[in-house]
């Protein structure tokens, strides 16, 4: 007997029977059904799913087959969903990558416009009160980051000036330019918030010999950023930056921003301005949307929590009467293939995480995300910048590259 999907069962992905494909698929959207009973079964479902994402050029199959996603019953339902279904499919094991990678298929679906709208992210997330929630994706275990990270463990956009550059040298170049770009000298006071587990500290006493305080609200991340620089001159302290007092010569945030929220961004800033001594410099490296902000539902819910994309137009509209940025260095392109090393690593370590205690489901969740945000990045929906920032305007200033 084939399965049937009550009106009820399937909720918010149908609603009337005349329902329309939501607006994720873009303005080409099409009726799912025209017909008057209040069943849809679940031929009827794969066979809607399976002819929309054929029109964007990929093959839906079962397995056995040569399609280009491997796909169970239990997904159809899903990918009807849109972009937090297909990311819940291939988490939970429903469907899998066949004869296309999920960087490849994601690709397929923005090039069809089926990813959801980005949607902007309630305030109340990333509030003082919500540390825990912001620091949870940073929690999963210091020894799944280790084990797909550089030595380094920077987990931000690394800089491949090398076509086979090795994440480990690119990764190294991101920190040598970050430092370069700040003019660091020996005995100066740096600052980086959002610190991750140290390793930007870290590199930059062991070149430049800096005093480093370094914050972060991730108590495993503040654990393993102790251990990687003692005997070092520098300091690591579970704070949120509203919170920060004090003067530094330098300050550095690297992948933080993405916590703040655009509704935050004024606090943020005022908070910069007020603990930059005069004469220092701010380097902002933070992932922006190249048209709009928010927060992909999907990884809002499942990694980032709390998080959420601005834009340029956004931090230049928040940085006025506070800084001046003398430069907007647009990096974004290498972040496709960070991503891509990291996925690499985890592909690479698969086994070795599950007999660590990493659930499988964690780990498919990491694939997915990894390589879906690659595509981001190298389609040019979501990029990276290294803003260099002032309190006045520098006379004769050359940005480094």
């Amino acid at each position: 007997m084939r399965a049937v999907y009550s009106r009820a069962i399937l909720g918010a992905s149908f609603g009337h029977i005349d329902t329309r494909i939501p607006s994720f698929y873009g303005a080409s959207s099409t009726t799912i059904f025209r017909r008057k009973d209040m069943h849809a079964t679940a031929d009827d479902i794969a066979s809607v799913v399976t002819r929309r994402f054929a029109e964007a050029g990929i093959r839906l199959g079962t397995l056995g087959s040569d399609a280009d996603i491997i796909m169970t019953p239990a997904a159809y339902p899903l990918f009807l969903k849109g972009g937090t279904g297909v990311g819940d499919a291939f988490k939970f094991g429903h469907c899998r990558a066949g004869a296309m990678s999920i960087k490849d298929f994601t690709t397929a679906r923005i090039k069809a416009r089926m990813l959801d709208k980005p949607e902007k992210t309630n305030a109340s997330q990333q509030s003082l009160e919500s540390g825990p929630l912001i620091a949870e994706h940073y929690e999963a275990g210091n020894g799944f980051y280790e084990t797909i990270l550089d030595p380094y463990m920077q987990y931000s956009c690394a800089i491949f000036d090398e076509r086979h550059a090795t994440l480990d040298t690119a990764q190294r170049n991101k920190l040598l330019l970050t430092g370069c770009k700040q003019h660091l000298a020996a005995g100066d006071s740096l600052l980086d918030i959002g610190c991750g587990w140290g390793g930007l500290l870290r590199h930059h006493n062991e070149r430049w010999q800096t005093v480093g305080t370094g914050i972060t609200l991730s108590d495993r991340q503040l654990e393993l950023a102790r251990k990687h620089n003692a005997g070092r001159s520098n300091t690591f302290l579970n704070r949120n930056y509203r919170e920060l007092e004090g003067e530094w010569d330098h300050i550095v945030s690297v992948g933080m921003f993405e916590h703040v929220g655009t509704e935050h961004y004024d606090a943020f800033f005022s908070r910069c301005k007020r603990i930059l001594k005069p004469g220092g410099d701010m380097l902002l490296h933070a992932i922006l949307g190249i048209v709009e902000g928010g927060m992909d539902p999907w990884l809002e819910a499942n990694i980032f929590r709390g998080g959420e994309l601005g834009t340029k137009k956004l931090v230049e509209t928040s940085i006025r009467g506070k800084f001046v940025a003398m430069d907007w260095h647009r990096i974004g392109k290498n972040y496709a293939p960070t991503l891509m090393a990291w996925n690499k690593n985890l592909h690479d370590y698969w086994d070795y995480l599950v007999s660590e205690g990493y659930r499988v489901d964690f780990l498919r969740m990491h694939d997915y995300y990894q390589q879906e945000c690659a595509a981001r990045f190298e389609y040019g929906i979501i990029t990276v910048y290294q803003t260099h920032l002032f309190h006045e305007w520098q006379d004769g200033y050359v940005p480094v590259r």
